[in-house]
């Protein structure tokens, strides 16, 4: 590449070897633990008012609010999870920190009780409260697709530069 009299060796085919190294930076930004945790909690928002309105729009207003409270605990539960997970990993040791066990089970025991409690009022039918909960479904396949499509272009899951379906690099 010669640009403002520069000549850099191995820049020269259009800037294609620059491209092929800032994808792989762009790549594995995007399959970062924090990327994809941000981009799950989008996805279990998304998914939970999609279904929402599909609730409210084909269902009633009580079943769209059952899929609402679930969406809201589905979200609870990822980030109560999250943080679990934060933490056992921010301890570096093979032992799991005292009590987490507990905790995840808390963590259960706290979402199906506020579920069951949003149920025994009468305005959130069991059905809606479930599907609600089941808002992570959508979000993991988003993210499957967008971790094997997305993320491995240069990465080599057979993207640019990878070898692999491309025409030879030699």
């Amino acid at each position: 590449m010669q640009r403002m009299g520069l000549k850099v060796k191995g820049f020269e085919a259009g800037g294609q070897v620059w491209s092929r190294l800032m994808s792989d930076v762009i790549a594995n930004s995007r399959m970062e633990p924090e990327a994809s945790s941000r981009r799950f909690w989008r996805g279990i928002a998304i998914s939970a008012a999609g279904m929402a309105v599909a609730g409210f729009v084909f269902g009633s207003p009580r079943f769209g609010a059952g899929i609402v409270l679930g969406g809201a605990l589905a979200l609870l539960n990822f980030r109560w999870l999250e943080a679990s997970v934060r933490g056992i990993m921010a301890v570096g040791s093979r032992r799991v920190p005292p009590g987490t066990a507990m905790k995840i089970a808390l963590r259960w025991i706290v979402i199906a009780g506020a579920g069951y409690a949003g149920y025994r009022t009468g305005y959130f039918p069991a059905d809606g409260i479930l599907i609600g909960l089941l808002a992570p479904a959508p979000a993991v396949m988003f993210e499957s697709i967008c971790l094997a499509v997305v993320g491995g272009r240069g990465a080599g899951f057979g993207g640019q530069g990878s070898g692999v379906g491309g025409e030879d690099q030699h």
